[in-house]
């Protein structure tokens, strides 16, 4: 699995099982808008975190884009964050990379872009690149180790999920109960 159309479909496949929904590729002109769609989707009037500091969504100027649908935007920076980030319906990051044959999402956080965005609104959405997509978990690893390594990186495989209780699986107790993906080409 080394050409992009095979690990697309790779890391499709996972995620679909890890019941991940996943929307694209999505071209270049279309992405901002798809994305902003998406969002709308899960707003519902609520306001929506973002991680301004993620690759993907400053190229993408998500944060304008969602203002100008209309969307409340919740920033790390802004001084009513804490609070109100517990509010958000939606977080929205962007993965610096994703592995096909775990179907894991690699989250860099750091200033700009805090682990809270992806784990606390009920809903996640990640923004992937299709070049940003490796074979293998190692492959994964040999990238994040070729570059400074950030405060923290998060691997994301899915909603949260838990057996704890009765052994029944019950999604979103200790993070998001839904998480989309849209990939994105070029």
């Amino acid at each position: 699995m080394t050409d992009a159309a095979s690990l697309t479909d790779g890391l499709r496949a996972v995620l679909t099982e890890n019941r991940v929904s996943v929307h694209g590729p999505v071209p270049p002109v279309d992405a901002a808008e798809h994305v902003v769609g998406r969002a709308l989707v899960h707003a519902n009037g609520a306001p929506v975190a973002v991680s301004p500091a993620d690759r993907l969504v400053a190229e993408l100027d998500v944060v304008d884009h969602l203002r100008a649908a209309g969307t409340a935007v919740l920033l790390p920076g802004d001084d009513d964050w804490r609070e109100r980030v517990t509010v958000a319906t939606l977080g929205i990051t962007g993965a610096s990379l994703a592995v096909a044959e775990t179907g894991s999402l690699a989250l860099v956080a750091g200033v700009g872009s805090p682990r809270a965005v992806s784990l606390l609104p009920p809903v996640h959405l990640c923004l992937v690149a299709v070049d940003d997509i490796v074979a293998t978990f190692a492959d994964g690893i040999a990238r994040v180790a070729s570059v400074p390594l950030p405060s923290a990186l998060t691997w994301v495989g899915g909603p949260s999920r838990t057996g704890d209780l009765e052994m029944i699986t019950t999604l979103g107790v200790h993070g998001p109960r839904a998480v989309e993906v849209v990939l994105l080409e070029g």
